[in-house]
């Protein structure tokens, strides 16, 4: 393969650059009809190109056939076929997969982000035997006021408490 694509390493890009399923499914896609073409290609190359029209003019009769298929195959010449179609399509492909790679990037980048968040408050963060009310309270302050309006109404116990987690009276 004299491509681009032979340099590629498909695997690692598949799976190191958190690639999402789409895109994966794109590359996949572009890698599979890349390769067809060139095995087409590469078949294409290995087939006899030239025809021995003396040998089938000592098998068949008809040799004014025979010469009209020489004569034109002689005189063929291939036509020029306009590709800027296609040559569009795959350009609008690319613009839509650098696209989906730089949205892919920019979460990735935002969810490294919060993980690292969440890395450096869960390190600094203390075990939950320390933690007092006011610790509590700091940091949810709406418990409070929750807590104080079930104690004006003369409630209690938390709804729901007990069949989440059973009911511990031993009476």
């Amino acid at each position: 393969m004299k491509s681009a694509a032979a340099k590629i390493n498909w695997t690692k890009l598949r799976l190191c650059y958190g690639l999402n399923a789409a895109t994966v499914s794109s590359l996949s896609e572009f890698q599979k009809r890349n390769s067809d073409a060139w095995t087409k290609v590469r078949a294409l190359q290995e087939q006899v190109q030239n025809i021995d029209f003396n040998h089938y003019r000592s098998i068949l009769k008809n040799h004014t056939i025979l010469n009209e298929v020489e004569k034109d195959m002689k005189t063929f010449k291939p036509l020029k076929w306009n590709t800027d179609a296609q040559i569009k399509i795959i350009n609008l492909f690319e613009e839509k997969a650098l696209e989906s790679a730089a949205k892919t990037a920019n979460n990735v980048n935002k969810e490294l982000t919060l993980l690292q968040e969440t890395l450096s408050n869960i390190q600094k963060a203390r075990p939950i035997e320390d933690l007092t009310v006011q610790d509590v309270l700091i940091a949810c302050p709406e418990i409070e006021k929750k807590v104080e309006k079930m104690v004006e109404n003369g409630q209690w116990s938390v709804p729901g408490y007990k069949e989440k987690f059973g009911d511990l009276t031993i009476m």
